[in-house]
């Protein structure tokens, strides 16, 4: 067994100082996040884009949770599941909806009494119209929630229904 050589100045790598004055760069601590599972609910804010904005948000909230269905954080895995689960149920409850809120339009509407101009619909049609508008707020309020709490725990809204199993 041989002895290592005593270190010698010439040895240990050269010493700088910091730089100072002006023009010096300072980096901050590297910041590492904790897992969470927020963004998959802000993503589905792609709902409001006009006209594609349902089938974007479909496709990603699917493609996400198929991501990050191996992740090995629970709360991503589930906050993942959960917004994608709420997508469908949304898109599922807007054009049910919808379907009823048109058909009963066409079906309740009755001709003017003079006869003359196109048939109005009955009030009957204000029922769906505002079962659509209270949806509407309650998925706008479920993204924020979900935004807000989807870092410390998961969000599962209370109308979605379970397309996901865990």
């Amino acid at each position: 067994m041989t002895a290592l050589p005593p270190e010698t100045p010439h040895t240990q790598p050269p010493v700088y100082p910091a730089p100072t004055g002006e023009g010096s760069a300072t980096y901050p601590a590297q910041y590492i996040a904790s897992p969470s599972g927020a963004k998959f609910w802000a993503l589905l804010f792609l709902f409001y884009i006009p006209y594609v904005g349902v089938l974007v948000g479909i496709i990603v909230s699917l493609v996400q949770r198929a991501s990050n269905k191996t992740s090995p954080h629970e709360i991503v895995r589930e906050n993942a599941r959960w917004a994608a689960n709420w997508a469908l149920s949304y898109t599922l409850y807007f054009f049910v909806l919808l379907a009823i809120f048109i058909a009963l339009g066409v079906v309740t509407s009755q001709p003017p009494a003079d006869g003359m101009g196109p048939a109005e619909p009955s009030l009957i049609i204000a029922l769906p119209g505002t079962v659509l508008f209270a949806v509407g707020i309650y998925c706008l309020v479920t993204m924020i929630r979900g935004c807000v709490i989807g870092s410390q725990r998961v969000h599962r809204p209370a109308l979605a229904i379970p397309f996901f199993r865990g």
